[in-house]
């Protein structure tokens, strides 16, 4: 019975770790790079990103589902309202008619944001167009300010 335990537990102890390795998703993958972008004092939207994508869309705070969908062309699941408040990051790269990555959240949680200057409910860059940003880093965030 001793042995069968042990067994048992050695089995569960493996799952657990197995399951527990697997591959960041792309979304966790960008915040990390935003996070910590190195010693840098400029970068492009296109360095920052590792994965394919035709055009990302920021969204202002208080844009809902509906007015981003139709910034996007087409309906999708991912994409939800961003209604979190006035520091809200909602950005949402899009490939043809998918969405391949999106990040949502407060600056302070994600540990960065963005600023473009004034504009109305959202921006849209194209991955042709190099995109750059200013970087500028204190304690707990990271500012990413168009140029």
């Amino acid at each position: 019975m001793t042995k069968k335990l042990a067994l048992l537990w050695g089995i569960l102890c493996l799952l657990a770790c197995a399951c527990g390795k697997g591959e960041d998703s792309v979304e966790e993958n960008l915040i990390k790079r935003l996070k910590n972008p190195g010693n840098v004092s400029e970068i492009s939207l296109q360095e920052m990103t590792d994965f394919d994508w035709g055009s990302m869309y920021y969204f202002m705070p208080y844009t809902d589902k509906e007015t981003a969908e139709k910034a996007i062309g087409f309906s999708s699941d991912d994409i939800s309202d961003n209604l979190t408040n006035d520091d809200g990051v909602y950005a949402v790269f899009v490939k043809g008619k998918e969405v391949v990555c999106q990040i949502q959240g407060l600056p302070e949680n994600l540990g960065f944001q963005f600023e473009f200057g004034k504009i109305d409910s959202y921006i849209k860059l194209d991955k042709k167009t190099t995109i750059n940003f200013t970087v500028k880093k204190d304690d707990k965030i990271v500012t990413y300010r168009k140029k």
